[in-house]
Formats: structure tokens, C-alpha cells, sequence
């Protein structure tokens, strides 16, 4: 009898869709680590008395601050090999929505979360683990589950990964779910410093030095490069659209 695959856990989220660049973050978890990074969370909102959804968004100025707790947090547990972040960054503007889908906007965001589950959760973990990826619940999430079939065919014919790799994609609230608000921190904080937000007058106080902290965390001389594909602990994936003549960009 064959033994069972561990379990990976997969996060994902998108944000500054309108903006110049769109960040879209991938957070891969083993289960059998999730309660224990859980624990860490909650001691962080438990400390900053935290009762509420924690998020990008929201972040303000006080005295102490939870969203620099998360993003310490997180760059420990990527240093110490516990979990692996990804981030894909995609320049909008160049980017013809009307024919992504009937969805326009949302289609290309869409797309675009597959090519990072594709290349980066499949790829990354498919030949080792069994696959279970957890998209913030929206729009541009709610047709994911249905590319089920279409990630673990990739698995196959890109990767030579075993069939099946991709167990389930059930999108996640992320008021109800704690990894979703982790992912977002750092996400947004890194999406804004890509997007140059740390730099402009009205970009408030606390986010232009979470931007700038975060992205000192990466230890990285730019995120407008893309690292080594051979890099899986934290992976920055700049993307240019492929053109095809007739049709103009596509993810």
C-alpha cells in the first residue's frame, strides 16, 4: 500500500489591481507546521490586542505595531526554511483585458493566479506533496476550483509530476481565516514598495515605512527583477505578457 503524500497548504491573494503593477502572493505551508505557525499569529494579535481582520488596508500609525510583528514574523519563517512566500508582479497597463475574458479585469486577474499556482505551487511541490490551495474568496478567485483539472494536466505535460497533485482549491474568507491576513501584510506592503507608493507625499507615514521595511526583509537589491527560478524560499516573479499578433497580450 502506498503511503499517503504529505500536505501542503497554499495560500493565495492579489492586491493594487488598478495600479501600475498588481501583486499577486502565494504563502506554502506544511500542515503539519500550520498549527504552530498559527500559535505565533495569534500570540502576535493577543500582544497588540488584535480583534479584528488584520490587513494591509488598515494599517495606521500607533505606538506598536502588529502589521511589523507580521512581516518579522513571516521573513523568520522563510529564513528557517518553515514556509516559502512567492510574489508575482504584473504591469497592468500592457495588459488587454477585453480579451481575457467576458469578466475583462477580473479574467486577467484570474489568469494570472492559475500562472502562479501553475509555476510556483504545482511546480514547486507537485513531485512531493498533495496540494491544497486556499485563495482569498472573491471575483477574481471564484472560478479557481474549476482549474483543478487544468493544474494537475500541467503537473503531467510541464513538470512530469504525478497526476492528482492538486487535492482541492476552495477559495477562504479572509476575516475567518488568519494565514489570508498574514499572506496580505507583507503582500501589500511589498506590492506598494514595487509600485514606488513608499515614495509619494500622500502614501501615509506607517505605510511608507512598512513598504520599505518589508522590503528590506527581502534582503533583495530590487524587486524589479525576478529571482532564480531555483530559489523556492522566497521567489519575486516579474512578468512581461506574451503577445500573440492578432490578439495583443496575454498572461
Amino acid at each position: 500500500m502506498q503511503e499517503p503524500r504529505p500536505r501542503i497548504l497554499y495560500y493565495c491573494d492579489e492586491t493594487s489591481q488598478k495600479d501600475a503593477f498588481m501583486g499577486i502572493g502565494g504563502l506554502a505551508i506544511d500542515l503539519g507546521m500550520a498549527d504552530y505557525i498559527l500559535s505565533d499569529i495569534q500570540k502576535i494579535n493577543y500582544n497588540y490586542e488584535i480583534t479584528s481582520e488584520i490587513k494591509w488596508a488598515t494599517a495606521k500609525k500607533r505606538r506598536d505595531s502588529a502589521h511589523i510583528a507580521y512581516i518579522d514574523l513571516l521573513f523568520k519563517l522563510i529564513e528557517t526554511n518553515i514556509v516559502n512566500f512567492h510574489i508575482r508582479f504584473q504591469e497592468m497597463g500592457k495588459y488587454d483585458h477585453s480579451i481575457s475574458g467576458e469578466r475583462k479585469l477580473v479574467d486577467t486577474v484570474s489568469k494570472a493566479h492559475y500562472q502562479l499556482m501553475l509555476h510556483r505551487a504545482v511546480r514547486y511541490y507537485g513531485a512531493e506533496y498533495d496540494i491544497h490551495i486556499r485563495p482569498d474568496n472573491g471575483n477574481c478567485t471564484s472560478l479557481l476550483p474549476g482549474y483543478k483539472q487544468k493544474l494537475n494536466e500541467g503537473a503531467v505535460s510541464e513538470f512530469n509530476h504525478p497526476p492528482n497533485c492538486v487535492r482541492t482549491i476552495e477559495p477562504r474568507d479572509s476575516k475567518q481565516t488568519p494565514f489570508l491576513q498574514f499572506l496580505d501584510v507583507t503582500l501589500g506592503a511589498l506590492t506598494a514598495y514595487r509600485n514606488g507608493r513608499h515614495l509619494l507625499p500622500e502614501t501615509s507615514d506607517m505605510k511608507r515605512k512598512l513598504a520599505i521595511y518589508a522590503f528590506e526583509k527581502t534582503k533583495l537589491h530590487s524587486l524589479e527583477a525576478s529571482t532564480s527560478i531555483s530559489q523556492h524560499r522566497l521567489s519575486v516573479w516579474n512578468v512581461r505578457p506574451k503577445f500573440n499578433l492578432k490578439r495583443g497580450p496575454r498572461a
